[in-house]
C-alpha cells in the first residue's frame, strides 16, 4: 500500500464449505430442489392432455387449428409460390453484385 503496510490477500479454500452464490444454498442444492418438488412437478406433468403437449412443443399445432382451410388455402399457395418464384432470380441477382458465385 500506499502507506508501506504489508496487503493482505484471501484466496478460496475449496475444502470448506462455506455457502456462496454458485454453490448450494441453505435449502440444500438442485438435487435437494428436485426431490422436494419431483411429486409436484410430475403431477402438473400429468395433468397436461396429449393437445397441450403437442401445442407446446409445435406451436402451429394450435395455428393449425383455427385455420380456415377452405377460404384461405388457395390464397395461400398463391402467395408461396409467388414469393419462391421472386425469391430465386432475386438471390442470384444480390449474388452477383456482391461479387459472389451464383449457385442455384
Amino acid at each position: 500500500c500506499a502507506n508501506g503496510a504489508p496487503t493482505r490477500h484471501s484466496v478460496h479454500d475449496p475444502s470448506k464449505r462455506e455457502l456462496d452464490e454458485y454453490s448450494a444454498s441453505a435449502y440444500g442444492g438442485p438435487e435437494h430442489w428436485f426431490e422436494k418438488h419431483k411429486q409436484t412437478v410430475l403431477n402438473a406433468c400429468k395433468k397436461r392432455s396429449c393437445e397441450d403437449w403437442a401445442e407446446s412443443i409445435f406451436p402451429m399445432y394450435e395455428w393449425l387449428k383455427q385455420y380456415n382451410w377452405k377460404t384461405t388455402l388457395l390464397a395461400d399457395v398463391i402467395a408461396g409460390l409467388t414469393v419462391g418464384i421472386m425469391i430465386i432470380p432475386q438471390s442470384m441477382s444480390y449474388a452477383k453484385l456482391a461479387g459472389l458465385p451464383v449457385e442455384f
